[in-house]
């Protein structure tokens, strides 16, 4: 028996995360999926500049569900 949550875990690291506006390659590991010519576009540069500062921190500290299943709500 295989364990697939290292397969995918291998799976998300090859794939190459895309703009939803524009769908060129991003390069650099963020936390939106949002290339810095379409950020600046949409939001112009000082929103968007605090947008990925605030995006990456929160990854960071886990509060974003990007990689990881969502905890089920207890309420």
């Amino acid at each position: 028996m295989t364990n697939s949550s290292s397969g995918k875990s291998q799976i998300k690291e090859k794939m190459i995360k895309k703009c939803v506006y524009c769908k060129n390659d991003l390069q650099d590991k963020r936390a939106i999926d949002v290339c810095d010519k379409c950020g600046v576009g949409v939001w112009g540069q000082r929103m968007f500049n605090t947008i990925l500062q605030g995006m990456n921190e929160a990854d960071k500290k886990g509060d974003l569900c990007l990689e990881h299943e969502i905890p089920e709500n207890k309420n």
